[in-house]
């Protein structure tokens, strides 16, 4: 979960960054999908495994 907050943090952060010139904003655009996309997919697959481990594949506080 850690990972993916810090992919999200990364892609915002690289499209503020982007703003400030070309190189910054071809480098940023350029990578923002795929950590948005990486950090979204992490997010997912932990989600799923921390239901899966708690027993019932619910939400968390049912079991």
């Amino acid at each position: 979960m850690g990972w993916a907050l810090t992919l999200v943090v990364a892609g915002l952060a690289l499209l503020l960054v982007a703003r400030l010139g070309i190189f910054a904003l071809t480098l940023g655009l350029g990578l923002l999908p795929f950590l948005l996309i990486a950090g979204g997919v992490i997010w997912a697959v932990s989600t799923v495994m921390a239901r899966r481990r708690n027993g019932t594949g619910g939400p968390a506080g049912t079991s």
